[in-house]
């Protein structure tokens, strides 16, 4: 493994809500971007809001290899806070992320160097220590100030673990 990947926090997290916007896209066709731009000015209506991070989340579809990973597998993509309960706007979708085992690893970077950060966790890191990918939404935490154009922005990337049988 290289350099760029450290050494992950293995943490069981509690069950959380988020409330936000999504789309469905593969990394090729990535609308992240107009995703955040859309759902950017309606943060400040969340007043049952926890906390100030933003919450980058891919739901993989159950079955998908990571050693067949590439630019066109579709997956889900959110924008999204944590929220304390349902009470959101109408046109804002609720996720709920259960609890359970995440290898929570630091990005250091520009998003568009995360792909290459995420494929070496998937194809070597999980496999060399004993995990394998837990089908439960994958997320990075962005502090509140988070800016895509700073190549020393960073962001907790949380990826759902369990141990290999």
């Amino acid at each position: 493994m290289n350099d760029s990947i450290n050494e992950p926090r293995i943490v069981h997290a509690p069950a959380r809500i988020l409330a936000g916007l999504h789309i469905r896209q593969t990394t090729r066709t990535d609308q992240t971007v107009k995703l955040w731009q859309q759902f950017g000015p309606r943060i400040p209506l969340f007043h049952n809001r926890i906390g100030g991070e933003l919450f980058s989340v891919q739901i993989i579809d159950r079955g998908v290899s990571f050693s067949d990973f590439d630019l066109d597998t579709p997956f889900g993509k959110w924008a999204a806070v944590q929220v304390q309960d349902e009470k959101v706007p109408s046109d804002i979708d609720i996720l709920h992320v259960p609890a359970g085992m995440y290898a929570v690893f630091m990005y250091l970077g520009l998003p568009q160097g995360i792909h290459a950060f995420l494929t070496e966790i998937f194809t070597q890191w999980m496999p060399a220590y004993g995990y394998q990918f837990d089908f439960r939404p994958q997320f990075e935490i962005m502090p509140p100030n988070y800016s895509p154009t700073n190549p020393d922005a960073q962001e907790e990337v949380w990826i759902p673990i369990t141990t290999l049988t």
